[in-house]
């Protein structure tokens, strides 16, 4: 973090383990500001990583990507598409394909 830059961090997320509690204490006493996510964004992690696991949730995602393919492929389906979100005035609306963070 010191390499980085302190002040560019706002949370931390990490598991539960020993010694990142002892970090997390130091953390909290010199950078108050900055949030510890232990253990709830990771849990969330780890549980949507196991929902990934069930044939019916790999078939969700897989369709899903052959969607995201085909707009990502037709030029006439990608323009409709962003035809879509400037009229509904959702920015920032790429879609993207899954990926595994671990």
């Amino acid at each position: 973090m010191q390499n980085v830059g302190i002040e560019k961090f706002k949370a931390v997320v990490t598991d539960n383990g020993a010694n990142l509690r002892v970090v997390q204490h130091i953390t909290h006493e010199k950078y108050s500001y900055i949030l510890d996510l232990r253990c709830m964004v990771y849990a969330i992690n780890l549980i949507a990583f196991d929902f990934a696991e069930i044939n019916l949730i790999k078939n969700l995602i897989s369709n899903c990507g052959s969607i995201i393919g085909f707009f990502n492929n037709s030029y006439a389906a990608y323009r409709y598409y962003k035809e879509q979100l400037y009229m509904m005035k959702i920015k920032g609306g790429e879609i993207q394909f899954y990926c595994k963070t671990r």
